[in-house]
């Protein structure tokens, strides 16, 4: 009987040695390894989203850097005097004679407002060309929409002049203007 009174004895501390051992691993899962385990994978989504945010606050300001370049050719008013003025300022630039300006109503186009005037100059085939190039290459968004080119009234005289009519639009955003 002291045998079996032994083993049981021993099997008793057996099992509780491992109960033991098992509460430990147990209590050390909870209390140490899994709240470890929950902030490394906290601090990796947050560091995932860092680098996002970064990569998105880099895209951003590449965008706004390429939308100044386009803010800064916008007209500088929403109305047809600014473009009359501009328009007069490359002709006397170009040499030509502008006969009549005539502005037309704005319309809405995709997002953009657009500003129409049609004018009628006078000039040598050298000054259109040279006022054509000064408005399409103008910093500001002018578009020429349409152009039509007659030959001279007084073909005979030497100073024989085209009379050209154009529709020429300049293009601001629907939101405003740049300031």
């Amino acid at each position: 009987m002291p045998e079996l009174a032994l083993k049981t004895t021993r099997d008793k501390l057996i099992v509780l040695t491992i109960a033991i051992f098992l509460g430990t691993v147990f209590a050390g899962w909870n209390f140490i390894a899994k709240p470890y385990l929950k902030k490394a994978a906290q601090i990796r989504s947050e560091q995932g989203a860092d680098v996002t945010k970064k990569e998105l606050v880099a895209k951003i300001g590449d965008a706004e850097k390429r939308l100044a370049l386009f803010r800064e050719r916008y007209p500088e008013k929403g109305e047809p005097s600014w473009l009359t003025e501009t328009l007069n300022q490359l002709a006397d630039a170009a040499g030509v004679s502008i006969l009549s300006v005539t502005p037309v109503s704005r319309e809405l186009f995709q997002g953009y407002f657009r500003l129409p005037v049609r004018i009628e100059i006078e000039c040598g085939y050298h000054e259109l060309g040279d006022f054509t190039a000064r408005v399409e290459n103008n910093p500001r968004f002018i578009k020429i929409n349409s152009m039509r080119v007659e030959g001279p009234r007084l073909p005979d005289s030497p100073n024989a002049k085209l009379h050209v009519s154009m529709t020429l639009s300049a293009f601001y955003p629907e939101a405003g203007l740049a300031s």
